[in-house]
């Protein structure tokens, strides 16, 4: 089955995990809570492959108050959720890098965004990302509890393009993953500040609400070349 909840997108295949998204399902659909033009929102989708072959496909909207939220956010930092949101469905190669940058904010109120070579964006995945998330310390899902996300997150988003084409068919596909470091994330914050670039968190960001004294954030983009970070 699958799991989607404000973008945060999960295939979950263990027993336990299917259980405990069919009975948060049961009980979203028992509790019918009110929503109304007022209300902020969060949206749930759910997907399973029934036994006959068929895919059931439900979608619901839930006030940002309900209960529920702290259950599917449980569901979707288990391993198993984590491992396969912040996996690529094509594995991350030279061949398959087609585009990665590096979206940040400077103390001064600045965001940037820093595009990486192929070679550099292959070093950051294999050396930092994927042990990072391998250890649970990036990838996890937020629904609840927004303080402690600023005072956790950082204000960098480092996103991922991956294609292959195949010439029997002529068909490309593609993938795509963010990823978003934390405070225990150790191995990619000491990349990202080896290649010059020093993250603020998300509670002194502005672009994330925080409280950063600064000027109004401008953006501003740079593509690297082989010299970037040497």
């Amino acid at each position: 089955m699958r799991i989607i909840c404000n973008g945060y997108n999960s295939a979950l295949t263990e027993a336990e995990n299917i259980q405990a998204v069919e009975d948060i399902h049961r009980a979203v659909v028992a509790e019918r809570e009110k929503i109304t033009d007022g209300t902020s929102i969060t949206s749930l989708q759910l997907t399973y492959k029934l036994s006959n072959g068929k895919v059931l496909m439900r979608e619901y909207v839930l006030p940002d108050t309900s209960a529920r939220l702290a259950q599917i956010e449980q569901v979707l930092n288990c391993d198993e959720a984590r491992a396969t949101r912040n996996t690529p469905e094509l594995a991350v190669t030279l061949e398959h890098l087609t585009y990665t940058n590096i979206g940040y904010e400077t103390e001064s109120g600045d965001y940037l965004y820093v595009e990486l070579t192929a070679e550099q964006a292959l070093d950051l995945y294999e050396n930092a990302i994927a042990p990072d998330c391998a250890d649970g310390t990036m990838g996890r899902a937020w629904l609840t509890d927004s303080g402690t996300r600023q005072s956790t997150a950082y204000a960098v988003t480092i996103g991922y393009q991956l294609s292959q084409y195949d010439p029997a068919t002529g068909e490309t596909t593609y993938a795509d993953v963010d990823y978003t470091p934390l405070t225990d994330s150790t191995r990619t914050l000491a990349w990202l500040r080896a290649h010059g670039i020093e993250p603020l968190l998300e509670g002194d960001s502005i672009k994330y609400g925080g409280d950063a004294d600064t000027q109004s954030a401008i953006n501003a983009y740079e593509t690297t070349d082989s010299s970037f970070g040497r």
